[in-house]
């Protein structure tokens, strides 16, 4: 107990005004966000403009190419690539590229032994990384009308080609430039509790999210994966190769440099494996929260500038700008906890039990609700036990690697069985 009235009243202005109410504004305002683009996903107007609605158009009429950028992945590579040669599309109009990027196993070899792939190897060790890959392989490959980018660990639903070329060809009479993403779903989401929890949060943030922006007209972001470009799209617009987030940053560079944004095709959907040890999900979770912030420091300011005139941009940078959930649910706890504890040390709760109940109940809402909208599996509903676990390790793993100050370079991620990165990937990089 505070024995001082003059004590207790500045440790409560102390308490509320720089640590209270500052999170509790940005709470609210990532929860109005992403609440309104639920709303919207639930129940806007499916016929905006940019949706994909002419299904009458004979498929055939566009030539797709298929990259599949890989870098150590002969365990792995095989089954993505066989579904990719069987997908539903006329074959002389789809042509599959692996870009065995650095590999020091047989990655070339087996994927070479996939009928109706072709392979080209790249060799530069001191430029690894999936964006380097892209940018090299975008200089050398025969040009076709779209560029699709298929993650090597990857499988695509037979229907993918033939939902994107209807979405292609339906843009034609409003858009010029033709960027579209699939929906991207996880693979093996009944594995474990983390890959169940990952396919409930892919719900929201890969398909809740995407399809409330396509409805307002704005752009859906790259996810790095099922994403796919205009030829004449990646010539105007060049691919960066030393991000660590390369799908954010080219998301951000169409937007500012031709106003290009990113259309959202939920019918093309691809299925992903999820990092099953937690080694694997530690990197890619580093890389993610690294990438964010190395791209809102570098591009922030050009952002801020033309979101006076854009909405796309204004949106892409509110994105980047707002916590992502697992920071968001942390700091409803933090608005929880120090409601609970304000009677023991006499500060006044007001109306504080009221904000930190509506932020939880909204929060809830919000994960509930874009479950359901999202289609997640009923494993993703039991995971959210769980959640407050990863909650914390995520925290602690962000928070070691910003201490740590360590210069992040790109690793592939370990896959279902692989105990650590492959060797020749470098050090600690999504």
């Amino acid at each position: 107990m505070w024995e001082s009235t003059g004590l207790t009243t500045l440790v409560e202005r102390s308490v509320w005004c720089v640590i209270f109410w500052p999170i509790a504004v940005i709470v609210a305002g990532t929860l109005c966000y992403s609440l309104r683009l639920l709303a919207v996903a639930a129940w806007g107007p499916a016929g905006r403009k940019g949706q994909c609605r002419a299904k009458k158009h004979e498929h055939g009429l566009v030539s797709f190419l298929l990259l599949v950028p890989a870098h150590n992945e002969e365990q792995g590579i095989r089954p993505g690539l066989e579904a990719l040669a069987k997908i539903d599309y006329p074959e002389p109009l789809r042509r599959i590229v692996v870009i065995a990027d650095n590999c020091t196993d047989s990655t070339a070899a087996v994927a070479r032994s996939v009928a109706g792939v072709d392979v080209i190897e790249r060799f530069d060790p001191g430029n690894i990384g999936k964006g380097h890959a892209l940018k090299w392989a975008l200089a050398r490959v025969q040009p076709a009308d779209i560029v699709c980018v298929i993650d090597a660990d990857t499988i695509a639903e037979p229907g993918f080609l033939k939902a994107m070329c209807n979405a292609y060809l339906s843009a034609q009479a409003a858009e010029s430039s033709f960027v579209a993403q699939g929906r991207y779903r996880v693979s093996d989401s009944s594995s474990n509790w983390r890959a169940s929890l990952m396919e409930g949060a892919l719900a929201l943030v890969h398909h809740v999210r995407p399809l409330g922006r396509e409805r307002l007209g704005l752009s859906v972001g790259l996810k790095g994966n099922g994403m796919c470009f205009c030829w004449d799209v990646t010539k105007r617009v060049a691919w960066r190769g030393g991000s660590l987030t390369e799908d954010i940053e080219y998301t951000v560079d169409l937007a500012l440099d031709s106003g290009i944004r990113v259309r959202y095709v939920p019918g093309a959907i691809v299925y992903a494996e999820m990092p099953s040890s937690q080694q694997g999900a530690q990197s890619q979770r580093v890389r993610w929260e690294a990438g964010r912030r190395d791209v809102l420091r570098r591009l922030g300011r050009r952002m801020l500038t033309a979101s006076r005139t854009s909405m796309i941009v204004r949106d892409l940078l509110i994105d980047l700008i707002l916590p992502p959930m697992a920071e968001l649910a942390a700091m409803i706890a933090i608005l929880v906890v120090l409601t609970a504890v304000a009677p023991y040390v006499r500060l006044s709760m007001e109306i504080s039990g009221t904000v930190s109940a509506l932020a939880f109940a909204a929060l809830a809402v919000y994960v509930v609700g874009g479950f359901r909208v999202g289609g997640a599996p009923r494993d993703a509903y039991r995971a959210l036990v769980m959640a407050p676990f990863y909650i914390i390790w995520k925290i602690i793993v962000v928070l070691l690697a910003a201490l740590a100050r360590k210069p992040l370079t790109w690793v592939r991620t370990a896959r279902r069985g692989e105990a650590k990165p492959a060797s020749g990937a470098g050090s600690t990089r999504p």
